[in-house]
């Protein structure tokens, strides 16, 4: 991501991890969460779900470091305990359609779980192992900070970002683009 942003090809990349590069400056947008993710109808998943049960079950997975709730991040906080993975998806997006209708389990962050519970029959329980929350930024170049343009869009994304948040996912109003007279010098 960091070479897109230095040789502009793209305004803005969102990050789970914040830079630590001097070139490059970041907002926090929201905080989220993992969770577990089963189907309403688990015949073995009821109420709660225990640490070793956790473990005995199949899963989806991903194993992308880039995105929490990683394959190796969740074993490594299971005190490297293997867990059966019966799919292992490309990217998190797909973790709720993976479980939907089966008996698998997924960890995912909330934000990923919470549109889908409904539509997929899907559950969402706390995780049982230790798992802190974590912070979504969005990073841009510093060349690009005092840029009218760009620090309007970063300003509607956080906007939007801080509405979602305070909302639970509810509607989201578009941002409106400034008339020319309303613009601000930079």
């Amino acid at each position: 991501a960091l070479p897109i942003l230095r040789e502009g090809k793209a305004d803005f990349v969102f990050d789970m991890l914040r830079p630590s590069k001097r070139d490059l400056e970041s907002e926090a947008l929201f905080e989220d969460e993992l969770v577990v993710i089963a189907a309403q109808d688990h015949p073995r998943v009821r109420e709660t779900l225990a640490r070793e049960q956790f473990i005995s079950e199949r899963h989806a997975a991903h194993a992308s470091l880039r995105w929490p709730g990683s394959l190796p991040e969740i074993e490594a906080a299971l005190g490297f305990k293997s867990l059966d993975v019966a799919i292992d998806v490309r990217i998190p997006l797909e973790l709720p359609v993976a479980v939907a209708g089966s008996e698998l389990l997924a960890v995912c962050t909330r934000r990923l779980a919470e549109p889908w519970c409904k539509p997929l029959g899907l559950r969402a329980f706390a995780p049982p192992f230790p798992a802190p929350s974590f912070s979504s930024h969005l990073v841009w170049h510093s060349t690009r900070h005092r840029d009218a343009g760009h620090a309007w869009l970063r300003n509607s994304i956080g906007r939007l970002a801080r509405q979602s948040a305070a909302d639970g996912y509810a509607s989201i109003e578009a941002p409106v683009r400034p008339r020319q007279s309303e613009r601000v010098a930079a």
